[in-house]
């Protein structure tokens, strides 16, 4: 960050007078004020860029000065960061789990977010897409938050200790991702302004909301019909899906890539059986691919709710004929996916729990996390 340009402000005044060497006493008096003033407006001027400059260097603007209010909370913008950091890493992670290297061709992390399209058509970038959700998340904890203070609620000894393991864990493991210091990874992941206290803050707040959801949920009370009801109504909200996937790649460098992404995906449908499937994509991975899909589990996804599937073929594998061993090809932007239906069950929806993600990055002498390599750890 710099500092602000200086603006400089002079003031001109002429002097009046009757007697001649009078004038010139007051030209002389008045240019010795001038140089006075321009002095001390120069000096001002540089105080407060020194000022600023420090202010913005410092973590005075990240931790002191609200970000964000809602309804009455306020966030500093390390507290923002934290939330939206969290954010993000959650979706990418998830993501990454279900595309494997493939993740950058539908976000890329070493690249503005704000320059790549979540959804082209609706015009909403990465970053509209993750500010949105890290606003939500912000609503859910101030308001379970509220609830929870308003009904003298005190955490668990478990959560309490689920938070004191997490710093722990942190503690004990940051060098091994590159960083010098425990402040250094906090820095490094959450951004600047971030340190113990305000992350143990925003940790435990996520961890107060979780445990008056789950004792929202526990209180839930309904009649059987009422339950079957709002099953029928919202399935979609409350089942597990498990299914196999693969993405077949269309970014090749030939002009037909696309093409020869569709028949390799064709292919892999023609499976019949989950080890078949398994087989099918083990010879479709690229040879520095192979690897990673000799284990049958590697395309393997179990329970997962729907709104962890990715809209482009959650319709697909949400169709109420789908049937055990259904296979099927769904077109995206940059490829194919290939998909085996296994199984739909009626499941109880849980609470997402607080996770935390290490990334391995590259540091300066002093331990300072280097920018490009902390981009690059996300992948």
């Amino acid at each position: 960050m710099s500092g602000s340009q200086e603006k400089k402000r002079r003031s001109e005044e002429r002097a009046a007078g009757i007697d001649r060497k009078a004038d010139q006493l007051r030209e002389e008096e008045t240019k010795k004020k001038k140089g006075r003033t321009r002095t001390a407006i120069i000096a001002s001027a540089v105080a407060v860029v020194l000022i600023l400059v420090f202010l913005i260097n410092s973590t005075v603007f990240y931790t002191k000065v609200n970000a964000m209010e809602i309804d009455g909370v306020g966030f500093s913008a390390a507290d923002y960061n934290y939330y939206y950091n969290s954010t993000f890493f959650q979706v990418y992670d998830e993501m990454y789990n279900m595309y494997g290297n493939y993740v950058t061709s539908f976000v890329n992390p070493n690249m503005p977010l704000k320059t790549q399209y979540y959804d082209e058509e609706a015009d909403i970038t990465w970053a509209d897409y993750i500010e949105e959700q890290t606003t939500l998340s912000l609503k859910n904890v101030v308001a379970l938050n509220k609830a929870f203070d308003a009904e003298g609620m005190t955490l668990t000894d478990e959560y309490q200790q689920e938070i004191q393991d997490t710093v722990a864990d942190l503690k004990s493991s940051y060098a091994e991702y590159g960083y010098g210091s425990f402040e250094q990874y906090l820095t490094g992941v959450y951004g600047k302004g971030m340190n113990e206290e305000i992350f143990v803050k925003n940790l435990t707040m996520q961890y107060k909301a979780q445990q008056y959801g789950d004792k929202l949920y526990d209180e839930m009370s309904f009649t059987e019909q009422e339950y079957i009801d709002r099953y029928q109504e919202s399935r979609d909200e409350y089942d597990s899906i498990t299914f196999r996937m693969y993405f077949v790649s269309g970014n090749g460098e030939e002009e037909n890539a696309m093409e020869i992404a569709k028949e390799t995906a064709d292919k892999i449908a023609t499976a019949t059986s989950e080890s078949e499937f398994a087989d099918l994509v083990y010879e479709a991975a690229p040879d520095d691919e192979k690897e990673n899909y000799e284990d049958e589990d590697a395309t393997l996804y179990s329970d997962f709710a729907p709104s962890s599937i990715a809209s482009t073929y959650s319709e697909w594998l949400l169709d109420d004929a789908r049937q055990n061993g259904d296979t099927g090809v769904v077109e995206a932007p940059a490829g194919y996916f290939v998909l085996y239906f296994i199984d739909r069950s009626d499941n109880s929806y849980n609470l997402r729990t607080v996770r935390h993600i290490l990334f391995q990055v590259d540091t300066d002498e002093e331990g300072n996390a280097d920018e490009d390599s902390k981009a690059e750890a996300l992948n």
